[in-house]
């Protein structure tokens, strides 16, 4: 992955190797783990920010950021 990820830097899209067995077991944990992560992930910022608000905007930074991670990804 870092490999085709410095290739997509250089611009060099062409020469990215898809090793298709490795993206079906990232396809298949994210799959079976996603939701859980994001409770878990939900829990301990409520538990850090006492002020529901304040916790809540976090949560909300934290998940645009990581839409337009994987929204990148998959340009």
């Amino acid at each position: 992955m870092k490999d085709n990820e410095a290739l997509l830097d250089r611009g060099q899209k062409d020469k990215v190797r898809v090793d298709e067995r490795r993206v079906q077991q990232l396809v298949r944990g994210f799959a079976a783990n996603w939701k859980k992560s994001i409770e878990e992930l939900n829990q301990d910022i409520m538990q850090s920010f006492t002020n529901f608000k304040n916790g809540t905007a976090i949560l909300q930074v934290i998940m645009r950021y990581s839409y337009h991670i994987v929204y990148a990804f998959y340009l």
